[in-house]
């Protein structure tokens, strides 16, 4: 039997399957609240978890997978050889070849600029977030971002976009030919390795409105019970010395203690990360880290400190050598570490920030509403899990590419099912049409353009099945 033959005949007892309601899941997903207020940190996941399957695929478990290649991405090409060398002194030229666009803002970070600081710039962080405040630069904004380095495997993206001026090109792909863009929201990038103390006096300054983060699940340090992982190496150091932090959350703390102490007032914490109710999650490691170092300031973040829920969704395929060459050819632009995307994008953050001030995120096709958690559970249920219902079939089918997958009516009839399973499970969310939503999500999943691995959205299935339901 090959791998292209394995399995078929279980499919349509799967496809009857879904058909047919299963009662404990049914129980278990329309049991689910939905308010923010009844909503409890998912306590099954861990970073363990994470981490362990992570191991067991031989992927490391970072900011969004980003270091994955990166020993393979800097190898010049015969495309890249005849393209532009990205770079500021370049733009005008790179923007004469009709290839790309490129921005047309002054690129000089200014007292006059509202400065958010990212940690973990990764590949989805630079697809997503930095793309719309890119947007909102070209109409005229002043929020720009500063890119937070806090590992050591994050020195490859500091320095690949350092010698690029913090620059860097967005493909998108859509059924039509890749648009191009050269994005450039990030205006500095502050790697904490090489000074720790800087790093921390740049989040502590006042001119830092915002900080945002996409570290992936792990870089929250939860335990199953979803509190903090005390055990956790890096939770363990910076409890030895919150002033010399190693985690996310620790350089989170440790500055936010700096603007206590200092009588101002603080940042606003914004988690962008794919998982669900991220801003609870995030005030809730804050805080237990907080009260392990300093109850004082434990109270003053339960007090002052906003934590604005916010849903994510852009695929975001990992970065290939084959990437690169496809944007020196059809941008005309040599980038050390360009990004690949569908030519699909959505915000939805929550309006909770310090004294209200926050980007204009509305302006550019961002949704700022009172509450994020039914479009949440939409996401997390119908994409989601649709994602991973498709992916074990697939593979066990043969499928290695999402789209191929897509153009077997076997996995496409087993997925609308699962769609009409979970459907009446979602709770109204205002302006979307649910049938359309999923009409869109088999078009995005049908994309052959962005070549997303079917290894991808099956990976992690522990955690990810959990959270969908």
């Amino acid at each position: 039997m090959t791998a292209s033959t394995a399995h078929v005949g279980h499919v349509p007892q799967i496809a009857q399957q879904c058909r047919r309601r299963t009662s404990i899941t049914k129980r278990r997903v329309a049991a689910a609240p939905h308010s923010r207020d009844s909503l409890k940190l998912n306590k099954r996941f861990t970073p363990n978890t994470f981490a362990k399957n992570a191991r067991a695929l031989n992927v490391t478990a970072s900011s969004n997978n980003q270091q994955v290649n990166a020993a393979t991405l800097s190898q010049p090409t015969a495309q890249t050889q005849k393209a532009l060398r990205l770079s500021q002194s370049r733009l005008g030229d790179i923007a004469a070849s009709g290839k790309a666009t490129v921005p047309s803002y002054p690129r000089t970070l200014t007292p006059d600029h509202n400065v958010m600081i990212h940690l973990g710039v990764g590949g989805f962080f630079r697809s997503h977030q930095a793309l719309y405040v890119h947007r909102l630069l070209e109409r005229g904004g002043n929020w720009a971002f500063v890119g937070m380095g806090l590992m050591d495997f994050d020195f490859k993206m500091y320095d690949a976009l350092k010698s690029q001026d913090y620059l860097y090109t967005v493909a998108s792909k859509g059924d039509h030919d890749p648009e191009y863009t050269v994005v450039g929201s990030i205006l500095d990038f502050v790697y904490a390795p090489d000074d720790k103390q800087a790093a921390l006096e740049r989040m502590a300054d006042p001119q830092t409105k915002l900080v945002t983060l996409t570290i992936t699940e792990k870089g929250y340090c939860y335990t199953s019970d979803g509190d903090l992982d005390l055990s956790n190496r890096y939770v363990m150091e910076d409890l030895k010395d919150i002033t010399n932090p190693v985690s996310a959350i620790g350089f989170i703390v440790a500055a936010l203690r700096l603007r206590k102490e200092r009588g101002q007032k603080p940042f606003t914490v914004l988690s962008c990360d794919n998982m669900p109710e991220n801003g609870l999650v995030a005030k809730k490691m804050c805080m237990q880290l907080a009260e392990a170092a300093d109850p004082a300031l434990a109270a003053w973040i339960q007090r002052e400190v906003p934590f604005p829920l916010s849903m994510v969704d852009r695929i975001t395929p990992v970065t290939t050598a084959s990437d690169i060459d496809d944007v020196a050819a059809g941008a005309g632009v040599e980038d050390a570490w360009p990004v690949v995307a569908e030519d699909f994008m959505q915000w939805v953050v929550e309006d909770n920030f310090v004294d209200g001030l926050r980007p204009a995120y509305e302006e550019v096709g961002a949704l700022v509403v009172e509450d994020v958690m039914p479009y949440e559970c939409m996401k997390l249920r119908l994409l989601n899990g649709g994602h991973s219902a498709l992916s074990y079939a697939a593979y066990l089918l043969g499928h290695r590419e999402v789209h191929a997958a897509l153009a077997d009516p076997r996995i496409r009839t087993f997925l609308r099912c699962y769609f009409a399973e979970v459907d009446t499970t979602v709770p109204a969310v205002r302006g979307v049409n649910l049938a359309e939503y999923q009409e869109t999500l088999i078009r995005r999943f049908s994309n052959e353009n962005i070549r997303d691995q079917v290894q991808r959205l099956a990976q992690d299935g522990s955690a990810k099945l959990y959270n969908t339901m």
